[in-house]
């Protein structure tokens, strides 16, 4: 399913401070193949409505973390929720690294000019590397009924061994709307 704006979203026009809250943690977590589980710790709570800071804006999150897929064929997805909803933009593929294929390498030691040593060896499969995914959701104004808008992370790992992700960080940006005129 296609996810895009028919026209930009335009936040500046509150003229409204914006909100910001961040997440991190740098304790390595792991999961094995399966289904979707929470990134532990990757959540900020926020809820939008009458007695809070927000009656409506629109909500960006970043994700950043160092992450490693092991296992032939390990494809890590990350995702960003807001309220247990999906943000945009979104489809049914969220992908954030694969695996590295093992492959073969040759080496060798070489004396002088005369080589003692020719090795084959299999290298690769795990490889750590530093990934970032953006995702926006809009809560148009309503100063009359309270909305979940908890920021959550959750990985899920299709094929492979292990997900691995470690030294991450989620950055909430809250553009609120100053009344229904702005959104």
């Amino acid at each position: 399913m296609a996810d895009s704006t028919t026209a930009p979203v335009y936040a500046y026009r509150s003229q409204i401070t914006p909100q910001t809250a961040v997440a991190w943690g740098s304790e390595p977590f792991e999961t094995a193949p399966g289904g979707w589980v929470n990134l532990p710790g990757a959540l900020i709570p926020i809820s939008l409505g009458p007695s809070f800071s927000l009656n409506g804006g629109l909500l960006v999150v970043t994700f950043s973390a160092e992450a490693a897929v092991r296992g032939p064929g390990g494809i890590g997805h990350a995702d960003i929720t807001f309220g247990g909803e999906p943000g945009s933009p979104r489809n049914e593929n969220h992908p954030l690294l694969t695996a590295e294929q093992p492959h073969l390498t040759l080496t060798a030691r070489t004396t002088g000019t005369r080589t003692d040593q020719v090795c084959l060896t299999e290298s690769g499969g795990e490889s750590w590397s530093s990934h970032t995914i953006t995702r926006a959701r809009n809560y148009p104004w309503d100063a009359a009924k309270v909305r979940n808008a908890e920021v959550k992370v959750r990985l899920r790992l299709e094929g492979g061994e292990k997900f691995l992700v470690q030294n991450w960080l989620v950055h909430l940006t809250a553009y609120p709307y100053k009344d229904a005129a702005t959104t």
